[in-house]
């Protein structure tokens, strides 16, 4: 075969392996992701393979410089040598951290953050876990703290909050929340409640306590053994009063006063406030309420209240008002199960990683033998309870908890702290009339009660 031939058979050789071979780019970035020329000075080195075959995606690899241990790796569409923010991620793309644990994995469409994105504290603790749609959050977006616990959960609809939104500590034994609608706040307030069921309206704009002016529609009447008590549940506070004519040492009426205070701060209850009026022949006169030192010589101190707060308590508990007028615990016992089912009804298409984070086991324990797990799980519990509601918590609807009541008698004023409650009454100068309206201030709100005398 002449020389030529040879030469030509040799190039068609060459051309032809060539051809089927694939271009594999190296690219060298600093600490901050910007291109450099040489691996000396790199922090990253990366590896760019681009696809022959149209079948077939382009790949990359990142290598941490110093050590040659992944950094990432995925799918691209276009990279840039000179700024690594710059390059144009496709499908699933995974980052690490040096220890090898997963930094984040997530899923790209034409280098924007499509369908589902997680990130991961160093530790191998989930750190986030957010939605979205060509590069915007939509549905459900998750925050952690290190421990696991939830650290704020929103709903997104095209970047803006809708729904719900909750805020917890890092251990989790509160909440804070707001409802949203088209990323704007539905009320000018958010709503704090804890684990113990206490809950507190505070301002939007500063963060001071939010009172709302009750009226007498609120007003709501149980009936206990021919008894009946009028009471309100409104601004953090459960206020049950019932009127009846006493002939003790006097003519007066009498007003059987429960407080209890769900809030998380504590209450100023001054009775020597109170105001009371009779209306007789629509004639509106002002009636003497009693203070303590006025009536305190003539009527003993304590009276029976016991018959009172045992069918109190029942009544009470029956209705889910809230509390249970037993005395405080210091031992009491809990248990649970699995709360992970709980969470992903809550989360939809992420309820396998909140489900992971809460915790899917049983726990028990005891308050006062805490330990790491115990606190955790009790905590991760009302976290997927919470959520799970999908609701504002409401005092009208807070769990059954231990109160601790305090027998106060005849009542003066008085700190009521955060979960605790006071019993007592108070004495007014009787008149006959056809109408007994007493206006009850707390936190300067005036809580109305009305009731028909016929007398």
């Amino acid at each position: 075969m002449k020389r030529h031939q040879l030469l030509i058979i040799l190039m068609l050789f060459i051309f032809n392996i060539s051809s089927f071979s694939q271009r594999i780019d190296t690219l060298y970035y600093d600490s901050t992701g910007k291109g450099v020329e040489t691996r000396e000075f790199a922090t990253y080195v990366m590896y760019a393979s681009y696809a022959k075959d149209s079948n077939y995606s382009n790949k990359f690899r990142i290598y941490y410089a110093d050590s040659n241990s992944l950094s990432g790796e995925g799918d691209f569409i276009s990279v840039d040598k000179y700024d690594m923010e710059k390059n144009v991620y496709n499908n699933k793309v995974t980052f690490y951290y040096k220890n090898g644990n997963t930094l984040q994995i997530a899923h790209y469409q034409n280098g924007k953050f499509h369908e589902n994105a997680v990130t991961f504290y160093e530790n191998g603790q989930i750190k986030s876990n957010w939605n979205y749609q060509n590069g915007t959050p939509n549905g459900a977006c998750i925050n952690y703290h290190p421990n696991g616990l939830i650290a704020n959960k929103a709903n997104l609809v095209n970047g803006k909050f809708d729904g719900i939104y909750y805020e917890f500590p890092e251990d989790g034994k509160s909440c804070n929340q707001v409802e949203y609608k088209n990323g704007e706040p539905v009320t000018p307030y958010f709503t704090q409640s804890t684990s113990e069921g206490y809950v507190t309206k505070y301002k939007l704009q500063d963060g001071s306590l939010y009172l709302e002016m009750p009226t007498i529609n609120e007003k709501q009447t149980f009936h206990d053994k021919g008894t009946t008590w009028d009471y309100y549940t409104k601004n953090g506070l459960t206020l049950l009063v019932s009127a009846s004519a006493n002939r003790d040492y006097g003519k007066y009426y009498t007003l059987s006063i429960v407080l209890t205070n769900n809030s998380n701060q504590p209450i100023d209850f001054n009775p020597s406030l109170i105001t009371a009026y009779n209306n007789k022949k629509n004639k509106m006169e002002t009636l003497k309420v009693l203070e303590a030192n006025e009536y305190i010589e003539r009527v003993s101190r304590r009276q029976n209240w016991g018959a009172f707060f045992n069918a109190f308590n029942e009544n009470m508990a029956a209705a889910k008002a809230g509390y249970s007028a037993s005395s405080t615990q210091t031992n009491s016992s809990y248990a649970g199960g699995s709360v992970s089912g709980a969470v992903g009804a809550a989360v939809g298409t992420n309820g396998a990683v909140v489900g992971a984070a809460v915790g899917a086991t049983a726990y028990a324990g005891s308050v006062n033998t805490s330990s790491t797990t115990v606190s955790y799980n009790g905590a991760a519990a009302y976290q997927a309870q919470l959520i799970a509601s999908d609701r504002i918590a409401n005092y009208n609807e807070q769990l059954l908890n231990e109160r601790q009541m305090k027998d106060e008698g005849y009542l003066k004023r008085t700190t009521v702290g955060a979960g605790e409650s006071i019993s007592g009454y108070i004495n007014i100068k009787f008149e006959k009339g056809d109408e007994l309206t007493v206006n009850i201030p707390i936190n300067s709100i005036v809580y109305p009660f009305i009731w028909t005398t016929n007398n």
